[in-house]
Parts: structure tokens; C-alpha cells; sequence
């Protein structure tokens, strides 16, 4: 699991995605230049507690978790992505403070998966009914 950030807030932290992927993308990894605000993701690390002051350990972001992107430092060509992750829209987890970079050597976004609207829908109606959103 991941350090969370320091209590100040006054950094950003860049989550090293690449390095906790745990499942495969449903359609596949988010390229370079797709980064769009409205773009339909899903989380590929594993099921983590989700980055906020003070920390709660029930806010939970899964493996497979459905978010949509709001922005990008650099109009989608950029390392800064940030994803609002449904139910945790007030946590860091979903703000400037934590972004995802893409990966130089294939042009992709390791932690970010491309998802359909279906499957979003479906995902957010299962964390809304209290599950998690893989079975």
C-alpha cells in the first residue's frame, strides 16, 4: 500500500500506478492524447484506502474502480491526469493533489483503463449498492 501524503497538502503526489497493477483493463490501458475531461476510466491498481486528511480507512479505491476524467495539466498530452472517482469525489483521491503520468515507452496511462459507458454505469451501481465493483 502506498504512503499517504503528508498532512500539509502542500506537495502534489504523483501515484506511481505502474507499479501496483493488479488486473488487466476491460478494453484496454488509456492512451496518450485520450485523456479528456468526460473520458470513462477505471482504477487498474489494488483496492487501497483512498488518499485523504484525516485518513479513513472505509473510503476505499478498488481494483476495477469507475471514474471519469476531469482534467489534464496539459490538454491530454500530459503527466498530470485527474480522475473523479465515483463516491469519492471529497477525497484527495479525486483532486489535483494525485494525478497519473503516462509511460514514455508505449504511450499509455498504466493505472487508467479505457471503459464503456455500460460497464461505468454498471460499476458505479454496484459501489452504490455497497459492493465492489469487480465480482
Amino acid at each position: 500500500m502506498l504512503p499517504l501524503p503528508a498532512a500539509d497538502h502542500t506537495s502534489v503526489v504523483l501515484v506511481p500506478a505502474y507499479r501496483f497493477l493488479v488486473i488487466e483493463p476491460t478494453v484496454r490501458r488509456l492512451r496518450r492524447g485520450e485523456a479528456e475531461p468526460g473520458a470513462l476510466v477505471e482504477y487498474l491498481g489494488e483496492t487501497q484506502v483512498a488518499l485523504m486528511y484525516p485518513e479513513d480507512r472505509s473510503r476505499l479505491i478498488f481494483s476495477g474502480h469507475p471514474g471519469r476524467i476531469d482534467h489534464d495539466w496539459e490538454g491530454g498530452y500530459g503527466g498530470h491526469v485527474v480522475v473523479i472517482w465515483h463516491g469519492l469525489e471529497d477525497t484527495d483521491e479525486s483532486n489535483s493533489s494525485s494525478g497519473y503520468g503516462w509511460d514514455e515507452d508505449d504511450g499509455t496511462y498504466p493505472g487508467l483503463g479505457l471503459i464503456d459507458r455500460a460497464t461505468y454505469d454498471s460499476r458505479t451501481a454496484r459501489l452504490d449498492d455497497g459492493r465492489q465493483p469487480l465480482d
